[in-house]
């Protein structure tokens, strides 16, 4: 009975050379593997979609904060890091929401979603779906009177955004975000 035991331990032991089937199927795991690798790595370089709750110091003033959901419609992460941080540091007093989209099905998501009181747009989205220009269009006709601040590095972009319902072009300047949200929400830095 021992030599039995032992025979089968042995057996079990002795390495067997793989299958055709064991074979493809290492293949087959080794590319999944792969393709999962890389669409994490994709998604944590272009998110979707991404919602920031920023929590500024009170108020002393008896005022209100004006913009407290704010969407923000941008496809290069570096340029949407800059405004977010700009936006965290202009609302040091009350609380802000920042409903960030990289792509035109994620606005359309928010927009229909959340009660959205201003959209800082991007016109030049690299998506199939549509641009800033039929995102303002869409906005501007669900809701009227929606504040919408073109966000175009180019002039005659933001000109064409206006024209369509955006109510300012501001480009990809911090100085004249910072003084629309002076003149129109001073209550965020609680002037």
């Amino acid at each position: 009975m021992e030599k039995k035991q032992a025979e089968k331990n042995l057996r079990r032991k002795t390495p067997h050379a793989p299958t055709a089937g064991e074979r493809a199927a290492k293949v087959v795991l080794a590319v999944i593997n792969s393709v999962r690798d890389l669409l994490a790595s994709f998604k944590k370089a272009r998110p979707g979609a991404e919602v920031i709750h920023h929590k500024g110091r009170t108020l002393k003033s008896a005022g209100n904060v004006r913009f407290t959901r704010i969407m923000l419609v941008e496809d290069n992460v570096q340029t949407a890091k800059a405004i977010i941080d700009m936006l965290k540091h202009y609302y040091a007093f009350g609380d802000v929401t920042i409903y960030f989209a990289t792509c035109f099905q994620s606005a359309l998501a928010f927009f229909g979603h959340e009660d959205i009181q201003m959209v800082i747009m991007d016109s030049d989205l690299h998506d199939d779906h549509g641009d800033g220009f039929v995102l303002t269009e869409r906005f501007v006709a669900e809701k009227p009177g929606i504040i919408i601040l073109a966000n175009s590095s180019s002039r005659m972009a933001n000109n064409r955004m206006v024209s369509s319902g955006a109510r300012a072009g501001i480009g990809k300047s911090h100085e004249k975000l910072w003084a629309w949200l002076l003149a129109n929400d001073r209550a965020g830095t609680d002037g």
